[in-house]
C-alpha cells in the first residue's frame, strides 16, 4: 500500500474495511504528519497537519472509506475525534480543557457513528465511552461506578460497544458491549477466567479477546454473552501470543503469535483452523520481514489482514495479505459429447469430443479420456467383425465407430 522508500519517513499501524482500503497515519518526507487511504494505487490524504492540527493516532475506516481519528491540536493536547474521507471533516467530538481523548483507542461503523473514550485529567483515571456522529452523543459508561478504567473499544453496525474493563478496585478483568442501555457481560474474572483483555467485535456481535484461564491457558476466545468458544491457545502449536489481534463477520481472528516448533509470524484461525499468513524471513517486497504490528482492525470479511511490516534491508511499510483461494474441481454435470448419434452405420470411425466442462476459477481446461463403456456386445453376430468399437483413452477425445449410439 505503502512504505519508507517512496513519500512516507515513517507510517503507523493501519486499519482495513470490506473494500479493501486501508487507513493509516504517516509521515511524509516533505513533513509534517496525516491520515491517509489507500488500496494499492493512489494515496488519499483524509486530514493532514497542514492547520490547526499537529498529530493523527488510531485510524478506523468504514465500508464507505470514512476513516475516523483522534488528532492532536498545535498544543500538544488530543482534544478532537475527527471523521472525513478526503473532504471537509466532520468533528465528532471538540473537548475542552482538561479533558483529552483517548489516544489508545477508537472505532467506527458503517453509519458513521464512532466509539470513543475521554479522560478528565491528565492522569487517565476518570474515563468515560461515548458513540457520536457529528449530531449526537450518547453514553455508554465511565469510571464513576463499578469500574476503574476502560479501553479497547469496537463498535459494530448495530451501534453496539464492545469494551474491556477493570472492575473490584482493579482485581477483576472484564469484557461487556452496550447500546447505551444495560451492560451485557461477555467475559470476566468471576469464573474461568484470571485475566481477560484486548475485545474486538463483528457485526454479529461476537466479541473476541485475549484470555487466560485459572489453569494457565493462554488463547484467543470469542463470546456472544451467551456462551465462550475457544478459537486457538498455546496448549497446541502456539507457543506465545504477542499484542493485536481482529475479527471478521466470519469469526475469523488475525493475530500475531509464535510457535512451539519454531518461527514467529501473523496467523489466522477459527474454531477447526490454524493457517499462518506470513512468517518472519518469508520474501517480502524485495527483502525478508523481520517484524509486524496490527493495528485494532486489521482484517476484513474477505479474510485479508493489513498489518505494518518491517523488513531486513531497514524499510517498513503498509502491506496487504489477500487469501488466495483453493482451486475449485472442474463442473463436469453438464458435459456432453459434441455428436448424440452416428448414421449411416459404414463401420468408419468419427471424432467426438467432449463439451460443456467449464471451470469456476476459469483456469484452463485439460480434458483427459480415462474409459470408454458401451453398453452392447463389442463384437456380436452381424455387425461385420469390426473390432474395436472406439479409441481415444489417455487422449482429449475419442474415435466412435458407427454405428455406435451415444449418450
Amino acid at each position: 500500500i505503502a512504505d519508507s522508500t517512496e513519500a512516507f519517513r515513517v507510517l503507523n499501524v493501519p486499519s482495513i474495511n470490506n473494500k479493501g482500503t486501508v487507513a493509516f497515519t504517516a509521515t511524509p518526507y516533505s513533513g509534517g504528519h496525516g491520515v491517509y487511504t489507500g488500496s494499492g494505487g493512489a494515496i488519499t490524504t483524509i486530514a493532514d497537519s497542514t492547520g490547526e492540527f499537529r498529530l493523527f493516532f488510531q485510524p478506523s475506516i468504514n465500508d464507505k472509506d470514512i476513516v475516523a481519528s483522534i488528532a492532536v491540536l498545535d498544543n500538544g493536547y488530543p482534544r478532537v475525534v475527527l471523521k472525513g474521507s478526503g473532504g471537509p471533516l466532520t468533528r465528532i467530538a471538540e473537548l475542552t480543557p482538561p479533558t483529552i481523548v483517548d489516544l489508545n483507542t477508537l472505532s467506527i461503523n458503517n453509519s458513521g457513528s464512532v466509539a470513543y473514550i475521554t479522560h478528565d485529567d491528565l492522569s487517565y483515571n476518570d474515563a468515560t465511552l461515548f458513540i457520536g456522529d457529528g449530531e449526537n452523543t450518547t453514553f455508554i459508561t465511565d469510571t464513576c461506578g463499578p469500574f476503574q478504567a476502560i479501553g479497547y473499544v469496537s463498535i459494530n453496525d448495530s451501534g453496539v460497544v464492545a469494551f474491556s474493563a477493570l472492575y473490584d478496585y482493579w482485581s477483576g478483568y472484564g469484557i461487556y458491549k452496550s447500546d447505551g442501555g444495560p451492560l451485557i457481560t461477555v467475559a470476566d474474572t468471576s469464573d474461568i477466567f484470571s485475566n481477560v483483555s484486548s475485545s474486538v467485535m463483528n457485526n454479529e456481535g461476537v466479541v473476541s479477546f485475549f484470555g487466560l484461564t485459572n489453569s494457565g491457558v493462554r488463547g484467543y476466545f470469542n463470546g456472544d454473552g451467551v456462551a465462550i468458544d475457544k478459537v486457538v491457545d498455546d496448549s497446541g502449536e502456539i507457543s506465545s501470543f504477542y499484542f493485536g489481534h481482529s475479527i471478521n463477520d466470519n469469526n475469523d481472528i488475525a493475530f500475531l503469535a509464535s510457535l512451539d516448533s519454531g518461527g514467529t509470524g501473523l496467523f489466522s484461525a477459527n474454531n477447526t483452523e490454524l493457517n499462518s499468513v506470513i512468517m518472519f524471513g518469508d520474501a517480502l517486497n524485495g527483502s525478508e520481514l523481520a517484524g509486524i504490528e496490527l493495528g485494532f482492525s486489521p482484517m476484513n470479511n474477505a479474510g485479508q489482514i493489513a498489518f505494518l511490516g518491517y523488513l531486513s534491508d531497514g524499510t517498513h511499510g503498509i502491506y496487504v495479505a489477500t487469501p488466495v483461494p483453493p482451486n475449485a474441481p472442474p463442473i463436469c454435470d453438464s458435459a456432453t459429447p459434441s455428436i448424440l448419434s452416428l448414421w449411416p452405420a459404414d463401420f468408419n470411425f468419427v471424432k467426438v469430443q467432449l463439451l460443456g466442462v467449464t471451470d469456476p476459477d476459469d483456469d484452463p481446461l485439460k480434458l483427459t479420456i480415462i474409459g470408454i463403456y458401451q453398453d452392447e456386445p463389442v463384437n456380436d453376430r452381424a455387425n461385420g467383425n469390426f473390432m474395436p468399437d472406439a479409441m481415444g483413452v489417455g487422449l482429449s477425445l475419442i474415435h466412435i465407430s458407427e454405428p455406435t449410439r451415444l449418450c
